[in-house]
């Protein structure tokens, strides 16, 4: 009884380990995002590394056309991050895949990134759930920064959306 009041107790107050305790690891070595918890996870060898809140797109999720504001499902590689005036650091997301442009899906410029940096009154808009136009936003530029670190240690790295 003491151990699930302790256990309650520290989820409440430390809800991230929540998320770290619960995530998931389909793709063993690699990002996974579980677009229906909106979590972000890193994972190696199987292991949670980290958890982030993320925020997708503000049509949900089945991206196949350029500006449908949706996020794409699929695994795909992430190229090397790059600094970004807009978002601090952004990690492109190779969609559409060489499959995906057989079958028609188009678009461009989908990623990972921080938060807006335009204005410091516009950067709670991205710990709203869907509010970018169909890439995954984290909500602090220290998470980013983990994430583009951590993508660039390594190379070829991939990114499963689910």
């Amino acid at each position: 009884m003491k151990i699930k009041a302790i256990s309650l107790m520290f989820s409440i107050f430390f809800p991230v380990a929540l998320f770290a305790s619960t995530a998931t690891c389909p793709l063993s070595n690699g990002i996974n995002v579980l677009t229906t918890k909106r979590i972000l996870t890193i994972c190696k060898h199987g292991t949670v590394i980290r958890t982030f809140k993320v925020a997708i797109g503000n049509k949900g999720v089945g991206k196949k056309q350029a500006g449908d504001n949706k996020t794409p499902i699929g695994l795909y590689q992430l190229a090397h991050p790059r600094k970004s005036n807009q978002f601090k650091v952004f990690i492109p997301i190779l969609y559409p895949t060489a499959q995906q442009l057989v079958a028609g899906y188009t678009g461009r410029d989908v990623g990972i990134h921080g938060p807006t940096q335009s204005s410091s009154w516009f950067s709670w808009l991205n710990n709203l759930p869907s509010s970018t136009r169909g890439c995954i936003a984290v909500g602090k530029n220290n998470h980013i920064e983990y994430v583009a670190n951590w993508v660039k240690a390594n190379p070829g790295a991939k990114i499963l959306i689910i």
